[in-house]
């Protein structure tokens, strides 16, 4: 993009806002004139910092692309709202669908007309909608109105904020609301609770690491203080008290509780989750028969729960701890049998094969191991069954490396806008064209694979790696084809900064594969990625680790600390490479026990290596008893191996 767009862009935006909105006009216009390129977006945003309606209906005539066309109706809207129309805005905002910005333009007219019977009526259809939608973005932005302009809330609009907010956030907030309800008493209007209000109050305060608030909360309802409770409402609180004390570290207490629900509630199905839990707590003191009594009591009893592929999976797993192979592959087996699509269908078509091999029958456990290649080709499983059976790598030979095809060209202009939007910083136009692009692209395989590598190079990987499971969800005879083409696996697993990359990794001493796969899991390479923990980054660092590491090494914008550093990728992969490295000195340079550790917490790692069977590292990432961090762990190394194969050169491997 020329410089004189760039500034005029710039000097546009500033004006905007600064509220100067005839500059900003002015501004937005010039560089119209300067970019065609750019012209309709630009125009765009003339007609949202203009006052006169006739002149915003003449910019959008002048606007040719579909993409920014969809976006009219949005332009004007905001255009009312910000020039002195908010009943226009509403009525607008209301047939988008866009109830959280159609309530903010609704309150700012009753407020700008002091309308006291407006205002209470728009407070209380955002209330209302609230309850209807808990959990919902919208409501979410609602409940965040709703704080800044009708504070201070009723006890009846806390609970209806407190029940939103459990589910979509901020958690601090509901936990607030929670406890100005319960503060107030029962007996005052509006300040009652209901059972289900208590589950989700504890649920928070378990989400917040108050562990000892929380058990406090699920005791009342488990000792059926709260009027009204359910027989499952009080075996729910009596499982989640005893999850509370898990957490808290009073795991003794936690038995004594989980014991008793499992015999006051057999057949309740909250009672195979305690069963599970007591397993865990069995095998985390090294009993491991008592493990595996609680995990067949949970399959057995629980028929159709969806905890029984997990626990069959890990009972069969202690089995074959134990020695007794043949036991345990039978078990695999019919897990597989009955549950073929389960998401431990291909761990136990793998650990069936391993089982087998114990049970001196090598050719059961080889076909085991093909069949895992043959279904489940990119997974985790494949790349130790590969392993198993002798093979370098899981993944095929690739057939000759050739040059995509061009894009057509209406895909092809929308790339380059976008490109060109990024440029002058107009991110959120540059995201309007990625989103229409995905919506209308052709199913054709090679144009998926052109523009998903399009994707890579202009900055949105992510999108990439949804074109290239799009692929992998084509017929199986395609599959096998698109399995030899190394182009499906750059887009599944593609690679951004390989320079730094491989620079940082060196420097701290690990793989740079390695790295490649943890940026891939933690960010799909987006430099600007926010985790809803506020984790920054490539690598997904928390600011309050990052201010260390980056005075440590004396970082430019360390001191003060200013937390955006961290969405440098210079920065994140240097700082992210240091810190991962740290946990594998921790853990003895132990990769899966590492990588757990920088996931979950060496504390946690600490207990889990006291596992029986687990210097064995395949057995030590299934018995990770977190579903997460299992994950996690095996979407690593999984992606390690890739990495290695389709990106070796690029990472200096091998050189």
């Amino acid at each position: 993009m020329p410089d004189a767009v760039t500034a005029l862009v710039q000097a546009a935006r500033l004006a905007d806002r600064a509220n100067a909105l005839d500059s900003a006009r002015a501004w937005y216009a010039a560089a119209a004139r300067q970019s065609p390129l750019l012209a309709d977006w630009l125009r765009l945003r003339a007609a949202g910092v203009t006052t006169d309606s006739m002149l915003r209906a003449g910019d959008y005539t002048t606007i040719q692309s579909p993409e920014a066309r969809a976006r009219i109706p949005w332009t004007e809207a905001q255009a009312r709202e910000r020039t002195g129309d908010p009943g226009g805005a509403a009525r607008l905002y209301e047939k988008l669908g866009a109830t959280a910005d159609a309530f903010r333009a609704s309150a700012a007219l009753a407020s700008a007309t002091a309308d006291s019977a407006a205002s209470a009526a728009v407070r209380a259809r955002l209330f209302a909608f609230v309850a209807a939608h808990p959990g919902a973005s919208d409501s979410r932005a609602a409940v965040d109105l709703a704080d800044r302009v009708f504070a201070p809330l009723t006890l009846a609009e806390e609970r209806t904020v407190a029940r939103s907010a459990a589910i979509v956030g901020p958690l601090a907030r509901a936990a607030a609301a929670f406890e100005r309800i319960r503060s107030a008493g029962p007996a005052t209007p509006g300040a009652e609770l209901l059972p289900a209000d208590i589950l989700s109050y504890g649920g928070v305060l378990l989400r917040l690491r108050r562990n000892d608030d929380a058990e406090r909360a699920f005791t009342d309802l488990a000792m059926q203080r709260i009027p009204r409770a359910t027989a499952a409402e009080i075996h729910v609180a009596q499982f989640q008290r005893a999850r509370a004390r898990v957490v808290g570290g009073n795991k003794d207490g936690a038995r004594l509780l989980l014991r008793a629900l499992v015999r006051s509630a057999p057949r309740d199905t909250v009672t195979a989750r305690a069963l599970i839990l007591l397993a865990d707590l069995a095998a985390d003191a090294g009993d491991d028969r008592g493990a595996r009594t609680a995990l067949t009591a949970a399959a057995h009893r629980f028929p159709t729960s969806s905890l029984v592929g997990p626990a069959e999976f890990r009972a069969a797993l202690i089995a074959f701890l134990s020695g007794d192979a043949r036991t345990a592959a039978t078990e695999w087996d019919a897990l597989v049998h009955r549950h073929p699509g389960s998401p431990e269908a291909t761990a136990a078509t793998y650990w069936s094969g391993r089982a087998w091999a114990a049970a001196a029958r090598p050719s059961v456990a080889r076909d085991r191991w093909r069949a895992v290649l043959v279904h489940d080709p990119l997974s985790y499983y494949a790349m130790l069954s590969a392993r198993r059976l002798g093979a370098k790598g899981s993944l095929p030979p690739f057939d000759a490396d050739t040059d995509a095809e061009p894009l057509p060209p209406s895909l092809d202009s929308i790339l380059a806008r976008s490109l060109a939007l990024q440029s002058v910083g107009m991110l959120v136009e540059a995201e309007f064209e990625m989103a229409y692009a995905m919506a209308h692209l052709p199913a054709r395989p090679t144009t998926l694979e052109a523009f998903g590598a399009a994707f890579i190079r202009i900055g949105d990987p992510a999108r990439a790696v949804v074109l290239g499971r799009r692929l992998l969800d084509r017929s199986a005879a395609g599959r096998d084809t698109l399995r030899r083409d190394i182009r499906l696996y750059r887009l599944l697993y593609p690679l951004r900064y390989a320079d730094t990359v491989r620079a940082a990794a060196r420097a701290a001493g690990l793989d740079p594969a390695l790295v490649a796969a943890v940026i891939r899991q933690e960010s799909t390479f987006n430099p600007r990625a926010v985790s809803v923990s506020g984790a920054r980054g490539l690598m997904q660092i928390m600011p309050s680790i990052g201010r260390g590491l980056a005075r440590a090494r004396a970082i430019p914008g360390s001191d003060p600390w200013d937390p955006t550093v961290l969405d440098q990728p210079q920065v994140s992969v240097t700082l992210g490479t240091t810190h991962l490295a740290t946990f594998l000195g921790i853990e003895g340079g132990n990769i899966p026990r590492g990588l757990a550790a920088y996931n979950a917490g060496p504390s946690r790692v600490a207990e889990w290596v006291l596992r029986r069977g687990v210097a064995d590292d395949e057995v030590f990432v299934e018995r990770i008893p977190f579903g997460e961090t299992r994950d996690y762990v095996r979407a690593i190394l999984r992606g390690r191996e890739i990495y290695a194969t389709v990106y070796g050169g690029a990472l200096g491997l091998g050189s």
